[in-house]
C-alpha cells in the first residue's frame, strides 16, 4: 500500500491504514467507528484487494468463521485469522458490506500461484460455489465499478 500511495496525490487524512498491533473485536469496532466518522457519504472511495491462490481476499479465507460473518453481518470491520497453512496471525478485515459499498474496487492478481483462481474466474466456477468456498466471489460492488489487474504470469 505504501508503494502505491507514494505515486498518488491523496491527502493523508484520506488514507485509513488498519491498525496492526491489536486485531480483536474491540480494535475492529474502533476502526469501524473511525471509518464511519471520516467517510463522507458512508463509503470508501477506492478499495484495492489482492487475491490468494485459494481465492481468499481481504483476509477472508475459504471456510473460515470470519468469512461467514463477513457474508452474514452488516458490520464493516471484523477480526480474522489466517488458516493453519498460512502464517496464523490474527488480523482485521473489511466485510463484504464495506467492500461492496466502495465507489470503486480494484482487484490485483499476480504470479503463477494465482493461475488456478484466474482460470476459475474466467471459465466460471462450479455450480453452487459461493463466497464461503471462494471468497473473491463475494466481491460485487454496488456501483458496478470493478477493475481487474492481472499480471501475465497469472494467466
Amino acid at each position: 500500500a505504501e508503494t502505491l500511495l507514494a505515486h498518488v496525490d491523496i491527502p493523508y487524512l484520506n488514507v485509513h491504514p488498519m491498525p496492526v498491533p491489536r486485531c480483536d473485536e474491540a480494535a475492529a469496532s474502533q476502526y469501524q467507528r473511525e471509518l464511519k466518522r471520516s467517510l463522507h457519504e458512508g463509503a470508501l472511495d477506492y478499495v484495492v484487494l489482492g487475491v490468494g491462490g485459494d481465492g481468499h481476499t481481504a483476509s477472508l479465507f475459504p471456510h473460515e468463521a470470519s468469512t461467514k460473518r463477513a457474508i452474514a453481518h452488516g458490520v464493516w470491520v471484523l477480526p480474522s485469522r489466517a488458516p493453519a497453512k498460512t502464517p496464523s496471525i490474527q488480523r482485521l478485515t473489511l466485510s463484504y458490506t464495506c467492500i461492496n459499498a466502495a465507489r470503486e474496487l480494484g482487484v490485483l492478481l499476480t504470479g503463477r500461484a494465482k493461475q488456478r483462481v484466474v482460470a476459475q474466474l474466467i471459465q466460471g466456477v462450479a455450480p453452487g460455489t459461493a463466497a464461503q468456498d471462494l471468497p473473491i466471489l463475494g466481491v460485487r460492488p454496488a456501483s458496478g465499478r470493478l477493475t481487474w489487474y492481472l499480471s501475465y504470469d497469472a494467466l
